[in-house]
């Protein structure tokens, strides 16, 4: 079966997470509001370089962990902002194209579900403790 492996790792993910959640916004923002967004967009970045530079201060990951985490979320975001920019024009011009996209997200919205929540093994969790007793639950 698959194994996977938990957090610290290299890259850090929650930086990972962070740089892009931090970026993608602000990036926004500032191309929606131009100069008068500067201070909000700022302060998303600021508030994500925080919240990463606490996962070396509680001892969870190194600098270069969370750097390049940072880094590949930043890029990622910056990335997708682009994409975003040509490809929504397109696809709001087409309604099949629109459709595709609808359908796509729904199908990978789906697997993803079923590969992290892993519905089989939480129904048989919750139809043995209906029944009263425990079921060994192997991961």
């Amino acid at each position: 079966g698959l194994h996977f492996k938990t957090d610290p790792g290299m890259p850090s993910s929650h930086a990972q997470s962070l740089g892009y959640l931090g970026t993608y916004p602000a990036a926004t923002w500032l191309s929606a509001y131009g100069l008068a967004a500067a201070f909000p967009a700022a302060g998303m970045v600021v508030g994500a370089v925080v919240f990463t530079w606490l996962r070396v201060r509680c001892g969870y990951h190194t600098v270069p962990q969370v750097v390049v985490g940072f880094v590949l979320g930043t890029l990622t975001a910056a990335g997708w902002r682009l994409a975003g920019e040509r490809a929504l024009p397109l696809v709001a011009a087409s309604p099949g194209a629109a459709l595709a996209v609808y359908a796509a997200t729904l199908a990978l919205s789906v697997a993803f579900a079923a590969v992290v929540l892993k519905p089989a093994k939480l129904l048989k969790k919750l139809a043995a403790k209906a029944q009263g007793q425990e079921a060994p639950v192997k991961a």
